[in-house]
């Protein structure tokens, strides 16, 4: 009982002893073997941490509130032109021509062809590229999907170097015939 109080507390043992009506030779000798002071910081850094905790999950939450709602609500608008653009079955055929109108002016024209209009899908891509940051960002792992990136950027690197390094060695090998018992029709 003592010793709980004095952990979670903030009295010193003699004001314990005194209150309980101990020695506090007494005191002294039971917190010495039961390594009362080692417990209360213990207990003090463990309060503490889950008070830190406490206050950074209020402050995420309204980081999460006043940043990243309008980052949501722009990566839901993203993705719903996305889909509105790719209902239209020729958006991805659709090319844009300039045709002349025959008294030296010129016009702008959309023809519709069977091949795909790489800069359409190029812009596409770029579409579903910012609404993925805008996702990742308002998950908060913006940090982890450039780690990713690296990595797989390492990797790669590692992987040419590694490559390379076979190729030098393979150059540098050195081929050695060993003859032993050479036949006479081997000797000059």
């Amino acid at each position: 009982m003592i010793r709980a109080e004095y952990v979670s507390g903030n009295e010193t043992l003699e004001a314990l002893a005194k209150k309980h009506g101990v020695s506090k030779r007494q005191i002294y000798a039971h917190s010495k073997e039961g390594k009362w002071p080692a417990a209360r910081e213990r207990h003090r850094r463990k309060v503490a941490g889950k008070a830190i905790a406490r206050a950074g999950a209020r402050a995420r939450k309204a980081i999460e509130k006043e940043i990243m709602e309008p980052v949501l609500v722009s990566a839901r608008r993203y993705a719903k032109m996305l889909e509105e653009d790719l209902r239209d079955p020729r958006l991805l055929h659709r090319h844009l021509g300039i045709v002349s109108d025959g008294n030296g002016g010129a016009q702008t024209e959309e023809f519709d062809f069977e091949a795909i209009n790489s800069a359409t899908m190029i812009n596409v891509a770029r579409t579903f590229d910012k609404l993925a940051d805008a996702l990742y960002k308002a998950a908060g792992l913006t940090a982890a999907r450039e780690d990713r990136k690296l990595d797989l950027q390492e990797r790669t690197v590692a992987l040419a170097e590694s490559q390379a390094q076979r190729e030098q060695d393979k150059d540098r090998e050195e081929v050695v015939f060993r003859m032993e018992g050479v036949p006479e029709e081997y000797t000059p």
